[in-house]
């Protein structure tokens, strides 16, 4: 607290001189002449794209609860362009996506592809790099009717759970670089979460002691889109299984089934890393894949604390499961022709364009997949 005190002064000066470089970065706009932007949601009605975009209300000045400091507005236009213009006429002010949070995709939006007119958009307006990249089943506007917990925001709410070092099992983090680098690259395959809100779900206390119920909004499955649109959506297993591969990992449990009547052990992920490999020889494609872990709870009796020590004869069995969780979600992509390993890309380094003539396009196919784990106890 001593150390927040002692440089609330030279926060203060940083703030105002990064408004300063903001102000001229939008052509001199007054701030109040601005509609910033938090996050946006894109849906498809009929021949329309439609637009909602939770705005950081500019009469209100400073944050305090920043629910009662936006506001949500919606508008539909053949373009994205025309429905933003439409946005700037109905607010009478210029819209900003400078400090653009979160980008969610209605599930009509990712079944259509065509990702050209949202990809021009953005750069088009300098929104960071950085920024994530969610879909939701059914309509993006829903997803910001949700209610966030206390002195926070539904956009803010999501990315700040997507920016967290903190990786669980079955979580990817896609950001707006990554998905047009992938989209538009030679595996032509980009993945996103999906989110889901559970209403009232969750509930807070407010500086008067009052109970406030708030939904939980939670990441669910993943969604695996191509050029020409939505592909599938992976199980549990299949979004661990892909984690595990292009996320670094570091919480969950792994729960493997034991013989008889003995209730399952269970593992705690630490950390994971990944490589992958391509052998011309035998056109084998391998997915190495190292994980630390340590011991859960043994389930063996009601203590929740008890543990269990960690075997060599378990540790196979886990490495085994995250094998065949891996395994899984290659095969059931592959039936889609979804490369979500990046699997052209390897080859691409490794063969240039000639990868084509030896595989053809449908490459994943003719190629042998292999997994490699190795479990390491922490």
């Amino acid at each position: 607290m001593k150390k927040i005190i002692k440089n609330k002064w030279i926060l203060f000066v940083i703030l105002i001189v990064a408004f300063v470089v903001l102000d001229l970065q939008v052509k001199n706009a007054p701030l109040a002449n601005r509609g910033i932007v938090l996050g946006i949601g894109v849906d498809r009605d009929g021949r329309e794209y439609s637009v909602t975009a939770e705005f950081l209300s500019p009469s209100n000045g400073g944050v305090q609860n920043y629910q009662k400091n936006t506001m949500l507005l919606t508008e539909k236009g053949k373009t994205l362009d025309e429905a933003f213009e439409k946005m700037n006429k109905t607010l009478g002010i210029r819209v900003s996506l400078k400090h653009t949070v979160l980008i969610v995709l209605g599930e009509d939006i990712m079944k259509e592809g065509d990702y050209a007119p949202l990809i021009n958009l953005l750069e088009g307006n300098s929104v960071f790099d950085d920024t994530p990249i969610v879909g939701v089943r059914g309509n993006a506007q829903e997803i910001f009717n949700a209610k966030p917990p206390m002195y926070t925001t539904v956009s803010y709410r999501i990315s700040e759970t997507l920016r967290s070092p903190d990786i669980e099992a079955g979580v990817i983090i896609t950001n707006v670089k990554d998905f047009f680098r992938m989209i538009t690259c030679e595996c032509e395959t980009a993945c996103i979460p999906l989110v889901d809100v559970i209403e009232g779900g969750a509930s807070e206390t407010d500086n008067d002691g009052n109970k406030v119920e708030t939904d939980s909004i939670e990441l669910g499955e993943i969604a695996v889109l191509k050029r020409s649109g939505l592909k599938l959506v992976l199980n549990n297993g299949e979004s661990d299984g892909l984690s595990y591969v292009i996320s670094n990992v570091n919480e969950g449990n792994i729960f493997i089934e034991r013989d008889g009547d003995r209730p399952p052990f269970d593992v705690i992920i630490v950390d994971t890393v990944s490589s992958k490999k391509f052998d011309k020889k035998t056109k084998t494609y391998t997915v190495d894949v190292k994980m630390w872990v340590r011991e859960g709870n043994s389930m063996e009796t009601d203590i929740t604390d008890s543990s269990v020590k960690i075997t060599e004869s378990m540790k196979k069995a886990v490495g085994e499961t995250v094998a065949k969780e891996i395994m899984q979600c290659f095969e059931t992509c592959k039936a889609k022709q979804a490369d979500v390993f990046d699997i052209a890309g390897v080859l691409y380094k490794s063969m240039g364009k000639k990868y084509k003539d030896t595989f053809g396009d449908n490459y994943l196919e003719n190629i042998n997949f292999n997994v490699n784990v190795k479990i390491i106890v922490k």
